[in-house]
């Protein structure tokens, strides 16, 4: 700041930019406002305007690079600062001082307070998912459709599994479509008329569970409904699990055509069924 500060007191004209082009980032920058620089008591101010009228402004001390720290403690680190924000610290040293990427500086001291760091958490852009735990059988059944595979005999072309949150005990049925009549029959003659009607169903975005028989069935059984988040297969990993699990077995006991798997789906499900599962989160 040297330069411009003999300039000023001299009350020369601005200087060439050959004299500047060499110079640092913080020169080059108020040269380029030097219509907007004056001195006093050889302190250099800016004016800052707030409106077009040349008239309206004030003067914002220019602050060298060694002096900074004080401004920063006096407006960040003291209790009348509050160690407050880098937006909020931003707007206050404005009102008195300026000096060139003053933004960019005071954004990075807030961030190298160790006092900020210690006690304030990070900002999060959108909430985290939690895990939803269980706490006894039937309390939340996992819904999903996999499918289309390959139209087996029997007309069959899907598979309805529901999963049982809490013990892992799923149960999969054959379907030759994914409408809400079938799905809807299916859950109520298959699995609610054996086991009961759960407190709550959990299942994907997808048409079917959202038509007006599927929510009218809800509905008329007392049960609650959630829906996983959408492009997030990972908020019903209990079927969707079960889905690559059932599929990799399927594959050891299919035919060359692969259009019998729906014969050989009871014995797969015992197997399954049989088989120790992890223990449910307490």
């Amino acid at each position: 700041m040297s330069i411009i500060v003999t300039y000023l007191e001299k009350g020369k004209n601005k200087p060439e930019w050959d004299q500047v082009s060499k110079g640092t980032s913080i020169l080059k920058t108020l040269w380029r406002q030097w219509d907007r620089l004056t001195i006093n008591n050889g302190m250099v101010y800016r004016k800052f305007y707030y409106s077009y009228d040349v008239n309206n402004f004030k003067l914002q001390l220019l602050v060298p690079k060694s002096h900074r720290k004080t401004v920063f403690n006096y407006f960040h680190d003291v209790p009348s600062a509050g160690h407050l924000g880098p937006d909020k610290m931003l707007s206050r040293i404005q009102q008195l001082f300026n000096w060139p990427a003053m933004k960019h500086s005071i954004t990075r001291y807030c961030k190298e307070c160790d006092q900020c760091a210690s006690r304030k958490s990070l900002k999060q852009k959108k909430a985290p998912l939690g895990q939803y735990l269980v706490g006894e059988p039937m309390e939340r059944i996992a819904i999903d459709i996999l499918g289309p595979l390959l139209l087996t005999k029997l007309q069959n072309r899907y598979v309805l599994v529901l999963c049982d949150c809490f013990t892992k005990w799923t149960e999969a049925y054959a379907i030759p479509d994914q409408e809400s009549l079938t799905i809807a029959r299916t859950i109520l003659n298959e699995f609610i008329c054996r086991f009961g009607s759960p407190l709550q169903l959990h299942f994907d975005q997808g048409r079917s569970f959202e038509a007006k028989l599927f929510q009218d069935l809800c509905d008329f059984l007392k049960i609650d409904k959630t829906i996983s988040t959408s492009q997030h297969p990972q908020s019903n990993g209990s079927v969707e699990r079960f889905n690559r699990t059932l599929l990799s077995m399927l594959t050891f006991y299919c035919q060359n055509d692969q259009r019998n798997w729906d014969e050989i789906f009871p014995q797969v499900m015992m197997a399954y069924r049989s088989s120790v599962q992890d223990r449910p989160l307490t």
